[in-house]
């Protein structure tokens, strides 16, 4: 995953710069994303593994969804896009020109996201007291996705990217039967 973010990265910046100009970042993160569901489909991989395969019926597969569900403005280019992406043999990359051209939007739009997995659901207030609280501390807008895990016991455990805070009681017993 680590060289395909690598490989993606140019595409996703080229992307971005193009989606800023035409003011359509949004358009292209929906069609990115559709292309990249695709891609991961098991039937999709082995077709463009299959070195027999036409490359046009590939193209065919993507183009048809597509048509059906991107705006006029990105289509044509995405089309050109998909189309470079069969030549070269990438199509694996749209995963990871994905979230890479998602990071630059969170970059621009000071958007940190993160994972919250906690050992009961948390209240629609906790939700928000929690969000309110890491609004201020990170001074950025955030995006939780909330997970229970009942093996943690109690507490929580956030995610923002590499950066873990691990507040359960499952960590805590832990560190403490450790410390003996």
């Amino acid at each position: 995953m680590s060289q395909d973010l690598n490989q993606a990265r140019p595409y996703a910046i080229a992307i971005f710069e193009l989606a800023s100009e035409q003011k359509s970042l949004t358009a292209w993160l929906d069609t990115i994303s559709i292309l990249a569901f695709i891609a991961t489909n098991p039937s999709v991989i082995s077709l463009a593994n299959n070195p027999r395969s036409p490359k046009e019926k590939l193209f065919n597969l993507f183009k048809n969804t597509l048509k059906k569900n991107t705006e006029s403005v990105v289509l044509e280019q995405a089309l050109r896009l998909l189309n470079f992406l069969i030549i070269k043999r990438r199509l694996q990359l749209l995963p990871s020109i994905y979230a890479a051209l998602d990071n630059l939007r969170c970059k621009k739009e000071n958007l940190k996201k993160g994972s919250v997995i906690s050992a009961k659901p948390l209240s629609e207030k906790q939700q928000e007291k929690l969000e309110n609280v890491l609004v201020k501390r990170l001074k950025a807008k955030v995006f939780l996705d909330y997970a229970v895990d009942p093996n943690l016991l109690g507490g929580m455990i956030l995610r923002f990217g590499n950066d873990v805070i691990d507040s359960s009681l499952q960590n805590k017993l832990q560190r403490l039967a450790n410390s003996f």
